[in-house]
C-alpha cells in the first residue's frame, strides 16, 4: 500500500505493531482520531514517505532523530494538537529536503513541545510557508538566520521566547493582540516597518519587558497609561517617529528603571511634564524599584542586552547605533512635537542625563535657572522654541556638555561665558534670537542696552533700581492727560502749550537717558 488516508474518524489504539511495517508508504494521514501512545522509531525506516500527518490525536512520548532516519523523501510533516516532544541534537541536520505545501495546502510544522532551545534543524527549511511553534515550551532567543527563511504566516505564541526582532521588513497592518501571548519577552524590536493603529492592549501581558524598540512606524492614538502599571521593568522606551497624539502620561516618569525615553516626531501636545524630575535611573545610580528595593545599575544589569541587540540614537542631528555600551545611554528627546507651556524646574533634578532634546515644539518662559546642575549633560537642544529671558551663568558649569542648541528662541541679553562655554564658539548656537549680545554672536552689548542679567546689588531682580525713572514717565503721562480735554476746546491755548511740552519732553528725555547710563557704568564697576 503506498496511500492510506483515515483522517477525521474515531480511530483508537495506537501505532505499534503494523505502521512500521508499510514499508511502500508515500502518503498517511491519520489527523482528527483517537490515537494514543508513542510512534514508534521503526516509522523511520520508511524510505519511501512523503507526507505525514498525524495532528489532532492523543499521541504522546518523545520524538528522536530515530523517527526520521531514512525519511529523505519527506515533503510535509504535520504533528501538531498531540502530547509530543521532539529531543534532537541543536545542531542536528535533518536527512529530509525543505518541507513544500501539498495541494495548495501550507505546509506546517508546530506544536510539539520541544526543547528549551529553538530548533536550529529549521535553518535547512527554506519552504516552509505556515510555521506554527505555538506552545512549544522554547526558551530560547530567535536566531539571526531565521528571518531568512521564507514564511508567509508564523506563529511563537505560548513560549518563553525572550528576544524578538522583526525590525527592518516591511510588515504592515495593526500590531497583532497575539503579541501578548509572549509574556516572557525581555527585548522586542518592530522598529521601521509599516504597522498602524494603536498599541494593542495585550501588550500590557509582556511585563518582562525591559528593551521595546517600536520607532519608525504609522502608530496612532496615545502613550498609553498602563506602560508604567504593567511593563514596570522598562529601561529603554523607543517611540519616535509615529503619529502618536495627546499628552504625555506624567506617570512614565515613575518607570524606575527607565534612562532612555525617545518620543521625538509625534503630534504629541500639553506641557512636559513636571515629573520627569523623578525618572530614578537619571538620578542615582542607586535605584529604589517600586517593591522598594534598592540596587547599583552598571554594565552588568544589562546582560539579556547582548551584541545582537541594537538601538538607533539619534544625538545632535546624527544616527548611531549601540550595541555593547547600551547601559551607558541616559536620554530624553521629545523633539518635534506640538509640546507647550515651560520646562519644568524639576527636570534638573536628573544630574545623570546625558542628552536632552527638547526641540522643535512651543515651549515658553525661561530656561531653568540651575541647569548647570545636570552635570552630566554632554548634548542640550532647546532650539526652535518661544523660550525667552536670559540665558543662565549656571550654564557654563556642564563642563562635559560638547553640543549645545539654542537657536531660534526669543532670548535676550549678553550670553554667558567662561568653562566649557568658552569652546562652544560657533555664532549658530545663538542664530535666531535677536538680543543676545555678546560672543561668539559678533553683536557688543551696548552701554545703552538694558541687559537682563545687569541688575543693582541692592535689587537682584532690577525691579526697584528702575522705579525713580518709571515714577517720572508715569507722572508725566499723568499730568499730560488731565490738561487734554481742556486743550482740545482752548485752541487759543494749543499751541503754546504744546510748544512748551516739546521743550520740556526733550530736556526729559536727555535727563532719563544720562541718569540710565550713570547707572549702568556704576553696576559695571
Amino acid at each position: 500500500m503506498e496511500e492510506l488516508m483515515l483522517e477525521n474518524n474515531k480511530l483508537h489504539g495506537s501505532l505499534f505493531g503494523w505502521l512500521e511495517e508499510m514499508k511502500n508508504l508515500s502518503s498517511l494521514d491519520l489527523s482528527n482520531n483517537s490515537l494514543v501512545g508513542p510512534i514508534p522509531t521503526g516509522i523511520g525506516r520508511l524510505s519511501n514517505l512523503q507526507w505525514l500527518d498525524l495532528s489532532y490525536n492523543s499521541l504522546q512520548g518523545v520524538i528522536s532523530e530515530a523517527h526520521f532516519a531514512n525519511l529523505s523523501k519527506l515533503v510535509e510533516l504535520t504533528l501538531s494538537s498531540n502530547s509530543l516532544t521532539i529531543d534532537v541534537d541543536q545542531y542536528w541536520i535533518p536527512p529530509f529536503p525543505p518541507l513544500y505545501p501539498r495541494r495548495g495546502h501550507p505546509s506546517i510544522l508546530g506544536q510539539l513541545p520541544l526543547l528549551p532551545l529553538f530548533p536550529a534543524w529549521l535553518r535547512w527549511q527554506m519552504q516552509i510557508d505556515d510555521l506554527n511553534l505555538s506552545n512549544t515550551s522554547i526558551a530560547d532567543s530567535i536566531p539571526e538566520w531565521f528571518w531568512n527563511l521564507s514564511f508567509s504566516s508564523v506563529d511563537l505564541s505560548h513560549n518563553q521566547i525572550t528576544v524578538l526582532d522583526l525590525s527592518n521588513n516591511n510588515l504592515a497592518n495593526e500590531i497583532p493582540s497575539s503579541i501578548g501571548s509572549l509574556s516572557s519577552l525581555t527585548l522586542l524590536h518592530l522598529n521601521n516597518n509599516n504597522f498602524y493603529g494603536e498599541l494593542p492592549l495585550e501588550l500590557r501581558h509582556c511585563n518582562n519587558l525591559l528593551f521595546l524598540d517600536l520607532s519608525n512606524n504609522k502608530l496612532t492614538g496615545g502613550i498609553p497609561r498602563w506602560i508604567r502599571e504593567n511593563l514596570q521593568d522598562l529601561v529603554i522606551l523607543q517611540l519616535r517617529s509615529n503619529m502618536f497624539v495627546g499628552e504625555i502620561p506624567p506617570e512614565l516618569a515613575r518607570l524606575a528603571y527607565l534612562q532612555f525615553l525617545d518620543l521625538a516626531h509625534n503630534n504629541l501636545t500639553g506641557s512636559v511634564p513636571d515629573s520627569f524630575g523623578n525618572f530614578s535611573a537619571m538620578i542615582s545610580h542607586t535605584i529604589h524599584n517600586y517593591d522598594g528595593k534598592a540596587f547599583t545599575v552598571d554594565e552588568s544589569n544589562f546582560t539579556d542586552f547582548d551584541y545582537n541587540n541594537n538601538l538607533l540614537v539619534v544625538i545632535q542631528g546624527k544616527e548611531y547605533q549601540y550595541s555593547t555600551t547600551m547601559y551607558l545611554l541616559k536620554i530624553v528627546d521629545l523633539s518635534e512635537n506640538n509640546l507647550s507651556g515651560q520646562i519644568p524646574k524639576e527636570i534638573v533634578a536628573l544630574v545623570l542625563l546625558r542628552s536632552l532634546n527638547l526641540s522643535g515644539n512651543h515651549l515658553n518662559g525661561m530656561i531653568p535657572e540651575l541647569i548647570g546642575d545636570m552635570h552630566s549633560l554632554e548634548s542640550l537642544d532647546l532650539s526652535l522654541n518661544e523660550l525667552q529671558g536670559a540665558i543662565p551663568q549656571s550654564l557654563s558649569a556642564l563642563t562635559f556638555l560638547n553640543y549645545l542648541n539654542l537657536s531660534y528662541n526669543n532670548l535676550s541679553g549678553r550670553i554667558p561665558t567662561g568653562n566649557q562655554l568658552s569652546t562652544l564658539n560657533n555664532p549658530s548656537i545663538y542664530i535666531g534670537n535677536t538680543y543676545l549680545c555678546g560672543p561668539p554672536t559678533g553683536k557688543n552689548c551696548t552701554e545703552n542696552e538694558t541687559m537682563p542679567n545687569d541688575v543693582g546689588d541692592d535689587y537682584p531682580d532690577g525691579s526697584e533700581s528702575a522705579w525713580p525713572y518709571l515714577s517720572i514717565g508715569l507722572g508725566f503721562v499723568a499730568g499730560f492727560w488731565s490738561v487734554c480735554g481742556i486743550l482740545i476746546f482752548k485752541e487759543s491755548w494749543s499751541s503754546i502749550y504744546f510748544q512748551m511740552i516739546d521743550k520740556l519732553y526733550d530736556k526729559l528725555y536727555v535727563m532719563i537717558v544720562i541718569s540710565l547710563r550713570r547707572l549702568n557704568r556704576k553696576m559695571h564697576g
